[in-house]
């Protein structure tokens, strides 16, 4: 999912900044930071295929960085490669709102001083379980037996 996930959000961030060069060169400096991560998780996602330490050691924490959903009305922090799916609950008052979210494909949100009311705490499940089918399958997470103590 990270290669598939970092390749749509490179062609994704390439198109928007092309839309965003249309009205100011300044845009690009909100989607370059974008396209680098959707790079490094492409990179990541082809390292770890073909079994290499370097996408072992990556891999986990791209995916860790995938697993919160978060907004406030001061900031929001979500981004997903491939897939996303998580319950979320959403707080605007006194009410509180469960929802269940789908994603296929690639999103990054990353705004400071948001506007909005409400707030939003969930997670991405399919994150969650690629983590941890990655750090259970991962040799080098596994801890060594002691040696040589009765």
């Amino acid at each position: 999912m990270l290669m598939l996930g970092g390749a749509l959000g490179i062609a994704i961030g390439i198109w928007l900044a092309a839309q965003a060069l249309s009205q100011s060169w300044l845009y690009i400096f909100m989607v370059v930071p974008f396209i680098g991560l959707f790079v490094w998780s492409l990179y990541t996602g082809i390292r770890l295929w073909r079994g290499d330490s370097y996408g072992r050691k990556w891999a986990p924490i791209l995916f860790a960085s995938q697993i919160p959903i978060i907004a406030t009305p001061g900031a929001t922090v979500h981004w997903f490669t491939g897939a996303q799916f998580g319950p979320a609950l959403k707080l605007a008052g006194q009410a509180v709102e469960a929802t269940l979210s789908a994603n296929v494909g690639a999103n990054g949100q990353f705004f400071l001083a948001s506007g909005g009311d409400q707030t939003i705490l969930g997670i991405n499940l399919f994150a969650a379980i690629a983590l941890f089918c990655l750090v259970r399958s991962n040799k080098s997470f596994k801890p060594k037996p002691l040696r040589g103590s009765a």
